[in-house]
């Protein structure tokens, strides 16, 4: 639907990508950039932590 939409257009490493109706986590391409922390409707960093400490972010 439109989140799994949102999240696709989100992700500049292609870690989310939509099969249908699903959202497929491709979790191995993450590269930490922080956008779904940012950008995502919890703004609250994933399941296992906040990822580096970038210092211009």
């Amino acid at each position: 639907g439109e989140v799994a939409e949102f999240y696709e257009h989100l992700c500049p490493a292609g870690v989310y990508e939509r099969d249908g109706d699903r959202l497929v986590v491709n979790a191995p391409n993450c590269i930490d950039c922080k956008a779904t922390d940012v950008l995502g409707p919890r703004w609250t960093p994933r399941e296992g932590g906040s990822g580096p400490s970038y210092k211009r972010m």
